[in-house]
């Protein structure tokens, strides 16, 4: 027998301060005339990892603390490959969209510096 959560989406714990992100993945979706962007967190601390989709116009803050050029108010040139692998510090929240449904979001984003990569499969040993 299998067990199976059909909940969308496991949602992160909210956090009182920031806590170090590290952005592991980024995958651009496009559906139903829309783009979001899909960014994986590896949490410094003792947290899950998690993703968040983000609509473009949520984007922003994120990309003004990973420092890519503004040439434009709100208006970004980057690359999916230079967010990726990129530390950003942000204070995890819950909010409910239009269709009620609680999704978590980050708030008081900055730049993360000097914070080390998390350990993933990749970097294990084999026995």
């Amino acid at each position: 027998m299998e067990n199976t959560d059909t909940s969308a989406y496991p949602i992160p714990s909210k956090t009182d301060k920031n806590v170090d992100l590290y952005i592991a993945s980024v995958i651009k979706i496009e559906a139903k005339g829309y783009t979001l962007y899909k960014f994986t967190f590896e949490p410094k601390d003792e947290l899950e990892s998690f993703s968040i989709r983000f609509f473009k116009n949520q984007l922003g803050d994120i990309f003004r603390a990973l420092g890519f050029e503004e040439y434009e108010p709100n208006k970004f040139n980057w690359e999916i490959e230079n967010a990726e692998g990129q530390w950003i510090s942000a204070m995890i929240d819950h909010q409910a969209g239009k269709d009620g449904v609680i999704r978590p979001c980050l708030l008081n984003v900055k730049k993360c510096d000097n914070a080390p990569k998390p350990e993933t499969w990749e970097d294990k040993e084999t026995i």
